[in-house]
This record gives structure tokens, C-alpha cells and sequence, in this order.
């Protein structure tokens, strides 16, 4: 069965490390197939948003960005059976 992880752990990098060293695990231990939104956009392409220079170019940039992010946790979510959601911390997500 597919689960989908859902929360704010992924917005900083002590709660990314949680997210990966701890939740992810556990929940592969219970028999689940994770689909773990902060796996599903390729890093380098977020990282070379990130390293851009603030203006318009990285507005726009983001902004399609975004999109893709949006699309791909859609398809995700379309495909998981459960999802499990992470309500806590200071961006309820």
C-alpha cells in the first residue's frame, strides 16, 4: 500500500533530518511504500532557484517551480491509498 507523507518537516533542515532518519523509516518498517513529498522534485533544480539572485527572473522562476512541485505531489497523492499527515511545529503545512 501506498502512503503519503504529508507535514512541514521538510521546510527546515533538523526537521527534513526527522523526517528522513526517523519517520520514513518507521513508516517502511510498518509495510508501507512511502511517497515522500520531499523526494519528488529534483534538487538540483530547487537549488538552482534558490541560488538565483532575488529580482524577477527567481520570482518567476519559483513560480513555475511551484507548479511542478504542486503537479507531482497531486499525482502522489492520486496514487496513495493512505496519507499520513504531520500537524505540529510553527507552519502547520
Amino acid at each position: 500500500m501506498n502512503i503519503y507523507l504529508a507535514g512541514p518537516l521538510g521546510f527546515t533542515d533538523s526537521g527534513r533530518a526527522f523526517h528522513a532518519r526517523t519517520i520514513i523509516p518507521t513508516i517502511k518498517n510498518l509495510g508501507f511504500n512511502v511517497l515522500d513529498p520531499w523526494a519528488m522534485t529534483d534538487e538540483a533544480s530547487i537549488e538552482s532557484v534558490q541560488s538565483m539572485p532575488l529580482g524577477m527572473e527567481r520570482k518567476l522562476a519559483w513560480q513555475a517551480l511551484n507548479d511542478v512541485i504542486g503537479e507531482n505531489n497531486h499525482r502522489a497523492i492520486d496514487r496513495s491509498d493512505i496519507l499520513f499527515a504531520i500537524l505540529d511545529g510553527v507552519d502547520v503545512d
